[in-house]
């Protein structure tokens, strides 16, 4: 990614976001969401993907990309779901 930030600590994430405009913020929420979806593992990524989506919702106005956004946070809630499911089994054990 052209121009790509990493940061050590999440405080220090927490501190760049905060210096920034809610426009500019949520330009870059979608950006990193986008950015996420084309990686090969994407999978590993989701979550941090639906995050990104959602902080960006304001920005999105292309109703197919709202669609896809809403069919990446269903998926993260089912896999969610069965990943608590499966953990409340293996407790009651």
């Amino acid at each position: 990614m052209a121009g790509e930030y990493a940061f050590p600590h999440d405080r220090i994430q927490q501190a760049a976001f905060g210096l920034m405009d809610t426009l500019t913020l949520q330009k870059v929420h979608l950006s990193i969401a986008q950015y996420l979806e084309t990686q090969a593992e994407m999978e590993s990524h989701l979550l941090d993907c639906v995050y990104h989506y959602t902080a960006a919702l304001d920005r999105i106005s292309d109703p197919q990309q709202l669609i896809k956004v809403g069919q990446l946070n269903l998926r993260t809630t089912r896999l969610m779901a069965i990943f608590i499911w499966r953990w409340c089994i293996s407790f009651k054990r």
